[in-house]
């Protein structure tokens, strides 16, 4: 009879040398390998996709921020005259009120031109946006006694507010005034998107004139 084959001892292999240096050895080029895996993506992913100024993304900062407009306070006395007879004054009453000039946001328009590195800004013309009287204000001189009644307060707002704006809206100081804080705002609201982008780029905010 021939001699049996020796079966080899598992137990005796797994606590050799030789076995113990396979598998670290192995185990590191597993590693090794996720390593450069992990790096090729991380490094795929952090290269950044170049930012250009468009009209869109500085049209979206202008329409998410409130644009200040200029305001003046103005000192008036209104007439307020006879309902039956037109020609006589019942009364005077002085006042005061805040002005504010601005412009239509949505008639605002945006270009930006790459090739010269320019960003321009045409702003419509400044006009009246609110007028405020202060109706603690006022103060009467009457010329007729029987029109002082409780209900003088009333009719007065009114005709110092239709007065005010009368006054103000022929006043080009008052438009020159707001379109210069205008342009300023607008500046201030553009200028440091763009400068973070590109500091080449330039800024002109031009604005319609005011017509009265």
């Amino acid at each position: 009879m021939g001699k049996k084959s020796k079966k080899p001892d598992l137990a005796k292999i797994m606590k050799s040398k030789f076995f113990k240096a396979a598998v670290l050895f192995v185990t590191a080029v597993i590693v090794l390998l996720c390593v450069f895996i992990m790096g090729r993506k991380s490094t795929e992913s952090v290269d950044p996709e170049p930012v250009i100024i468009t009209q869109s993304a500085l049209q979206e900062i202008i329409e998410t921020s409130s644009i200040s407009t200029f305001e003046s306070v103005y000192n008036g006395i209104a007439q307020v005259y006879n309902e039956k007879k037109p020609l006589e004054i019942d009364y005077y009453v002085s006042y005061e009120a805040t002005v504010k000039v601005g412009f239509d946001l949505s008639e605002m328009t945006l270009s930006v031109d790459t090739e010269n590195k320019t960003v321009t800004v045409e702003l419509p013309p400044m006009e009246i946006t609110q007028i405020t009287v202060d109706i603690a204000s006022l103060d009467f001189i009457f010329n007729n006694d029987k029109v002082n009644k409780s209900s003088v307060s009333a009719k007065a707002f009114e005709e110092c507010k239709a007065d005010a704006d009368r006054a103000c809206r022929y006043q080009p100081a008052l438009y020159e005034l707001g379109s210069n804080n205008a342009k300023k705002c607008m500046e201030a609201l553009i200028k440091p998107f763009v400068e973070s982008i590109d500091p080449e780029y330039s800024i002109i905010i031009n604005q319609e004139a005011t017509e009265r």
